[in-house]
């Protein structure tokens, strides 16, 4: 099926444990500061300057350990939008998501999760607001904690599933994906071929995908990633990274090599970032997006978006906490914003 194999050349084969890494990404800063919740509020402006709405636009909660317990997120006009509750076990592993729509106190979506050797995850089971199982995944793994095996079962019948086979170095060498387990639809290949290129023949039914890196006379290590799919067209992404001048490039192109997209960042002083983001269509520039992006003092970014050197909104956080180790007072809220590129506290809030 092509959309099974468009979705996995978006996603990988790591889509599905996203879960995982999206609830304990922040632990480490968040569990330091003892943070219990942080709350995103932007801030919109009207052309000539003005402030035209202030809101929230998200609430996070977290447990003592760092994980997100809760989240939400709001509409313009401030109504709850969507709810995300997560539950854990003893170890601090996930073991279940539950997605509500506005108000409803029963989710419409929920994700329940098992594990193998203490950390990886073995089984994914979702289920629709009645509570009937709707998709299921079981994941197989080799002693390098490696994918060899991906199932997906649809209303308990085995709808699909993705073989993985590796090279000596444990690089990905194959990926195969089979409907009903048993026609092979879709070849992944990761060969590049003579030359650092991807192989010159199309292959009928399989995707070839490769890499390669260089280092530019500036000191620039640039990375291309080149996809050739099922009718031999070759898609390419460029990644550029330069270290010392502390700035990074991503190019996306079609299958025609025109500009697809470009996302730039650069440093402009310790945890202080400018981020530019194009869209084209047909090599044609459609949209652009600057913003500002700096870290407040608990590592979470604050951001500034502009609109022809003009500040369209900015994005910020509060904060409460768990106990008194860190700071002077467990229940304060302590806001920052960008402003000419300088984080500062704008105001103390005693709740």
């Amino acid at each position: 099926m092509l959309s099974g194999a468009q979705s996995y050349s978006f996603y990988d084969y790591s889509f599905n444990r996203t879960l995982v890494s999206h609830v304990n990404q922040d632990v480490e800063k968040v569990k330091s500061a003892h943070i219990s919740s942080r709350t995103v509020e932007i801030k919109e402006y009207r052309n000539n300057g003005t402030l035209n709405n202030s809101r929230v636009f998200s609430r996070h909660n977290y447990n003592e350990a760092g994980q997100i317990r809760r989240e939400e997120f709001y509409t313009e006009s401030g109504n709850l939008r969507t709810a995300r509750n997560f539950s854990f076990n003893a170890a601090g592993q996930i073991i279940k998501k539950e997605v509500f729509k506005r108000k409803k106190t029963e989710p419409y979506k929920t994700w329940e999760l098992a594990y193998h050797n203490d950390s990886l995850l073995s089984e994914l089971h979702a289920f629709d607001d009645k509570g009937k199982p709707t998709w299921s995944y079981r994941y197989f793994d080799n002693s390098d904690n490696q994918f060899t095996e991906q199932r997906a079962y649809r209303k308990g019948k085995l709808d699909s599933r993705f073989e993985y086979e590796y090279y000596g170095d444990k690089s990905k060498k194959e990926v195969r994906y089979y409907k009903d387990s048993l026609k092979l639809e879709r070849t992944f290949r990761y060969d590049c071929g003579i030359g650092n290129s991807l192989l010159s023949q199309k292959q009928k039914d399989t995707v070839t995908q490769c890499s390669h890196k260089e280092e530019l006379a500036d000191g620039t290590v640039r990375t291309i990633y080149e996809t050739r799919d099922e009718k031999g067209r070759i898609i390419r992404t460029v990644y550029d990274y330069n270290e010392e001048q502390k700035w990074s490039l991503t190019k996306r192109h079609d299958a025609k090599n025109r500009l697809v997209a470009m996302y730039r960042s650069d440093v402009i002083a310790e945890g202080k970032h400018k981020v530019t983001i194009e869209r084209f269509r047909r090599g044609k520039l459609k949209y652009s997006s600057t913003s500002l992006q700096t870290k407040d003092n608990f590592g979470f970014y604050c951001y500034t978006q502009l609109e022809n050197d003009r500040i369209e909104e900015e994005f910020y956080s509060s904060y409460t906490f768990f106990s008194e180790k860190t700071h002077s007072n467990s229940n304060h809220s302590l806001f920052f914003h960008v402003v000419d590129n300088e984080t500062r506290p704008k105001s103390v809030r005693y709740i």
